[in-house]
């Protein structure tokens, strides 16, 4: 799994889905490139939104050679990793979050008004992970007298802060 302050380097994707091939702390895996951000104009952004702009390769899967990836997708989808990760595309290394709360205690009220307060949900590929961001075009709610805002992802309920980076899901 990468720390959510992690680095990788990334080196290079899928064409038809948003997985990359990673290094990370010497280990070579697949992480899923929606959870990768990297710095474009210092300003965090979605490795998955960004291939061209980050001039990272894309690769078809029969391209891939002997790393264990073929025509299933057994690899790649259990190599899903539990969090963000900062993406290094070519040398330029990135953080993971910028400004997040990742782990903060939540005020049971906050745990409340979400519980009670349901919202409609909005299904995206990958998991529901803390550090996750969620794409501009998901409406996200606000909890009254509270920083946090809230959606409900592929039926699970999550907080969420200024960033549209998961910080606590509901359990």
């Amino acid at each position: 799994m990468i720390d959510a302050e992690g680095t990788v380097d990334i080196q290079r994707c899928l064409a038809d889905a948003n997985w990359c091939e990673v290094t990370y702390d010497g280990t070579n895996g697949w992480a899923y490139a929606e959870y990768l951000t990297a710095a474009v104009d210092e300003e965090p952004t979605v490795v998955a939104e960004s291939y061209d702009t980050l001039r990272i390769e894309r690769v078809e899967r029969g391209n891939l050679g002997n790393i264990g990836v073929g025509a299933t997708t057994g690899a790649i989808a259990g190599a899903l990793l539990g969090g963000p990760a900062g993406a290094a595309a070519g040398s330029a290394a990135a953080g993971a979050l910028a400004g997040g709360v990742i782990g903060a205690d939540v005020p049971s009220e906050t745990m409340t008004y979400v519980r009670e307060n349901p919202v409609d949900p909005v299904y995206l590929e990958g998991e529901v992970v803390v550090g996750a961001g969620i794409p501009e075009g998901v409406e996200i709610y606000t909890v009254p007298e509270n920083d946090y805002r809230y959606a409900n992802v592929n039926g699970q309920l999550v907080l969420v802060d200024e960033d549209r980076r998961i910080v606590h899901i509901v359990r």
